[in-house]
């Protein structure tokens, strides 16, 4: 990672990681001094982060890390000390107001998208599966087929990384459901970086949840008796 005198506030860190993630991307700055974001991906970050504020983008500029895209100075890009801040900007937790980022604001996210079809279980031990613990077993209870989906919640980066360090846990999981997904706020997991058979969906501002990347659908074993025993004891807590 490059050195850097300054890391970036959360607040910070969001914009640069916008900038940086969507090529085409700019903050414009008006004589009143309101920065927008301008450009290709604007709308979709928008609807992440929304615009920065006046005194975010001036601390952007003022450090350097922005610099005029034309003579006139209205658009602004990344110079290249804050694409080197960028690395820096990715270790910054993801939080801040109107960002979901601990477990039970996403587990009430998921609720609220699928509880309607969908029995949700926290934190239930999957017996006969190594006991391994999951964040989130899904069962369909709507028409049509029982089927089973496992959610991994990760809320920073650095759960996330461990977690791809150490993949038995997801392996056994995947065992049982029909399709696994890791639940993040938006910009915790690049699309990129999801392991081969998952999938990804994404907590934004307001609490909505949206399915960044489908899990492919597999076929699952048929729920055992302990299975069903640990879901169980998982509801009695």
């Amino acid at each position: 990672m490059p050195k850097v005198k300054v890391r970036p506030t959360a607040a910070q860190a969001r914009i640069i990681r916008a900038l940086m993630d969507n090529p085409g991307l700019m903050i414009g700055w008006v004589g009143s001094g309101k920065g927008y974001f301008y450009g290709v991906g604007s709308q979709k970050v928008l609807a992440n982060i929304g615009n920065p504020t006046a005194r975010q983008t001036r601390i952007l500029i003022d450090e350097g890390w922005l610099e005029p895209k034309e003579s006139t100075g209205r658009y602004f890009q990344l110079t290249h000390a804050g694409k080197d801040i960028y690395l820096a900007a990715r270790e910054v937790e993801y939080s801040g107001s109107g960002n979901i980022y601990t477990e039970q604001d996403v587990f009430r996210a998921l609720k609220k998208k699928w509880g309607s079809d969908w029995f949700l279980f926290p934190q239930i031990r999957l017996r006969g599966y190594q006991d391994t613990i999951v964040d989130v077993l899904a069962i369909q209870h709507a028409s049509g087929p029982n089927l089973v989906r496992i959610f991994e919640i990760k809320v920073s980066r650095g759960d996330f990384l461990s977690e791809l360090k150490k993949p038995r846990k997801r392996i056994n999981a995947m065992e049982l459901a029909n399709d696994f997904y890791f639940a993040a706020p938006v910009g915790v997991i690049k699309e990129k970086e999801i392991p081969e058979g998952c999938g990804l969906v994404e907590s934004h501002r307001g609490g909505k949840v949206y399915v960044t990347l489908e899990a492919p659908h597999s076929a699952s074993e048929s729920p055992t008796w302990p299975l069903v025993v640990g879901i169980l004891k998982g509801i009695e807590k």
